[in-house]
């Protein structure tokens, strides 16, 4: 008997043990979060509303090239710093090279979006509809030039970096 109650009593405090493992409630990490609504997020309404944002699109991409010239800015200090130590620097003048010629691809994509815009075809100087028909045209103008200037920008950064890894990387261990 006492054999008995031993085995008994060790399955009743093992399984009370499982018992105590198992979580009985909401797990923090199993919280749910509110999903959004599509009422809840901002959306332009009407044209006039997406051309405002797409001017907005176009302000951010002229301050993404601004970025762009502090990336310059710190490329030529690097290539001043190493001739004045005397090394070459004929390899970081050409990625340099290289990836000014690609901005200026960007800013002349840059400049063609900014004639659509000044243009404004379909709407008034403040952003409104005159002619929807034509404000239609130059809203898919105006997409076109933003998808094809975002696509210029990114390759021209993902050469300059892709390339600076690669400087980098052939020179690693040198001082």
């Amino acid at each position: 008997m006492k054999k008995l109650s031993k085995i008994w009593l060790s399955m009743a405090v093992l399984a009370a043990v499982v018992m105590l493992a198992v979580p009985n409630g909401t797990v923090a990490a199993q919280v749910e979060f509110p999903q959004l609504e599509k009422d809840d997020i901002e959306q332009p309404t009407g044209l006039d509303g997406l051309y405002a944002e797409m001017l907005d699109r176009f302000v951010q991409a002229g301050e993404r090239m601004d970025d762009a010239d502090e990336a310059v800015d710190r490329l030529e200090c690097w290539i001043e710093t190493l001739t004045e130590a005397g090394k070459d620097s004929a390899e970081l003048q050409a990625i340099l090279d290289i990836f000014l010629a690609n901005m200026d691809a960007v800013q002349a994509a840059y400049d063609d979006l900014g004639e659509v815009i000044d243009e404004h075809a379909g709407f008034d100087a403040e952003g409104q509809i005159t002619d929807e028909s034509l404000a239609l045209g130059t809203l898919r103008q105006i997409a076109d030039g933003l998808l094809d200037l975002h696509q210029l920008g990114e390759d021209a950064r993902f050469e300059l970096r892709w390339d600076l890894m690669a400087y980098r990387y052939a020179r690693r261990g040198e001082e």
